[in-house]
């Protein structure tokens, strides 16, 4: 006797959706990420996947990954400005400048495929 396993049947957006949540639960997996950073990230990927769409093949992932580093940059900045400066926000700091340069040689391999 054959038993069909009841499997969901996904639209476009959600199988999109369900594939982006894979991918970063496997980053999260492979990099020892916190649970409460990889929720955080889930529920960033799945609101940006609201607003920007199911199509992910056309974002320039370098060039955004290294814009949000710039932001993050920013953010331990005006930090700084309230007087908020600490040895964690000086980790960051670094951690942000050696960020952006990997991920530079990656915009520019992005560019070089045009």
């Amino acid at each position: 006797m054959k038993l069909d396993l009841l499997v969901p049947v996904l639209n476009p957006s959600e199988a999109a959706l369900a594939a982006k949540l894979n991918a970063v639960n496997a980053v999260a997996r492979r990099h020892l990420w916190p649970d409460w950073f990889r929720c955080l990230c889930l529920d960033r990927m799945a609101a940006g996947h609201k607003l920007h769409g199911a199509d992910a093949s056309t974002v320039p992932c370098a060039r955004e990954a290294l814009e949000e580093l710039a932001d993050a940059g920013n953010y331990g900045a005006i930090g700084r400005m309230q007087g908020r400066w600490s040895r964690g926000w000086s980790v960051v700091a670094w951690l942000v400048g050696i960020g952006a340069r990997l991920v530079r040689r990656e915009v520019e391999k992005e560019a070089d495929r045009g």
